[in-house]
């Protein structure tokens, strides 16, 4: 089965593919593991906030209170995450500890502002939906029919409509059409599973606390399945040709195509 990633990275190179797939070279960096890690905690935080709020969080309370709780709690999660990752993070444990603590500390303010306004409006057993709507994370999904399949970071539904969330922790400027493409391979996912049409999606940029939507036409998703099926040429046997281009500069698999060492791993 072809998984969305493998499309979205097509587009961006179809000779890593080639690497990735035939000669099985994965290359582990560390904005990577930050990553990795980072949404490890956001799965976590999301299933924990809403006990948080029913415990500690009363009707008087202040958004400096609240974000107090709700950030003591985060910050415990982030430590127990870098702790069992800390094998793999080749930066200082404690650099990377304060750098996911900023992040968080501006989700958890956002968080009890959110709550704040929302328990003034409509008091504190009134707001499950509005601060903590119902959402799936990290969700495992496939298709036999399109053989495609994949993860989706995040899941909004609004009206029984899906809209597929892909969160970055880097710090580029603006979304790259393989992000674009990747939304859409998650739209066809969530057509074939619920049954609904799926006409947009987005992109959020946590470091840069920026959350873009992106409309996903037919003409985008059909472009999702003929990069799909040139895949599959690939894993048939077919290999595209490496061409050298700008991108190259920026990919994690440059030093191995061009010849130059890297640390990699055969898996």
């Amino acid at each position: 089965m072809i998984y969305v990633t493998d499309v979205s990275q097509y587009a961006f190179c179809p000779y890593s593919i080639y690497l990735r797939k035939i000669h099985k070279i994965r290359v582990v960096t560390p904005p990577m593991i930050f990553g990795d890690i980072y949404h490890r905690i956001t799965e976590r935080m999301e299933k924990r906030e809403r006990v948080i709020f029913d415990i500690f969080v009363r009707e008087g309370m202040g958004a400096d209170e609240i974000t107090t709780i709700f950030y003591d709690d985060t910050k415990k999660v982030i430590r127990n995450a870098v702790l069992r990752n800390k094998k793999r993070i080749k930066e200082d444990i404690l650099k990377t500890i304060e750098r996911l603590n900023q992040l968080f500390l501006r989700r958890s303010m956002e968080k009890a502002v959110l709550l704040r306004k929302a328990m003034d409006s409509y008091g504190k057993k009134d707001i499950y939906d509005i601060v903590f709507p119902e959402a799936l994370t990290e969700l495992s999904i496939a298709s036999k029919k399109l053989n495609l399949c994949g993860r989706i970071d995040r899941v909004e539904e609004k009206d029984k409509k899906y809209y597929p969330v892909e969160i970055k922790t880097s710090t580029a400027e603006k979304y790259m059409e393989k992000d674009v493409l990747q939304l859409a391979g998650y739209a066809l996912l969530l057509e074939s599973k619920f049954g609904n049409p799926v006409d947009k999606g987005f992109i959020e940029y946590v470091v840069l606390n920026k959350k873009y939507e992106i409309e996903i036409d037919r003409n985008l998703k059909n472009d999702v399945l003929k990069i799909k099926t040139s895949v599959e040429e690939i894993l048939n046997g077919n290999i595209p040709e490496k061409k050298r281009r700008e991108e190259c500069d920026f990919c994690n698999l440059h030093d191995i195509c061009w010849g130059t060492e890297r640390s990699y791993v055969h898996s």
